[in-house]
């Protein structure tokens, strides 16, 4: 990975925060036992595979991914923007296996999530997506939006 596109991730990393901590507080809130790992930022590029997270967060034990979308604006499957619902990037769900128990999206404004579970993966297909920070393409898992548990998680 260049300086350039080391610096894109990191700023887009830092930008993730406010999601993982909004979906931290939902969960606390359900009485759930929530762990957020701290965040850990590779000073080099070529450090990166040694800072690599193994989840965004923990509910019950179990490891949950959290994406901040860029699009504002989305609440529910009506006013979700896109036809399919990414899930993640394919070479990611392989790596972690069975370990991810949620992929969560939440949107913008902070107050709505997309759930997607992995009892659904039978219903997801391959889709070529383009990495927004290297602009590389990629094969990516995505599925429809009746897959997808849309949820309010701020008043």
């Amino acid at each position: 990975m260049s300086e350039t596109n080391h610096a894109q991730f990191l700023r887009a990393l830092d930008g993730s925060q406010p999601a993982v901590a909004a979906v931290a507080r939902w969960l606390v809130a359900w009485d759930r036992d929530v762990y957020v790992p701290q965040l850990r930022r590779a000073p080099r590029p070529e450090d990166a595979p040694e800072y690599t997270d193994h989840g965004d967060l923990f509910v019950d034990g179990h490891r949950v991914e959290v994406r901040q979308s860029l699009v504002p604006g989305w609440t529910c499957a009506a006013d979700w923007p896109f036809k399919d619902y990414l899930v993640e990037h394919e070479a990611r769900v392989h790596e972690a296996g069975h370990e991810i128990v949620a992929y969560i999206e939440v949107n913008k404004e902070l107050t709505h999530v997309g759930i997607v579970l992995p009892a659904t993966r039978h219903r997801w297909h391959r889709k070529q997506t383009k990495n927004p920070i290297t602009k590389a393409l990629r094969m990516s898992l995505a599925c429809p939006l009746d897959c997808v548990h849309f949820r309010r998680i701020a008043p």
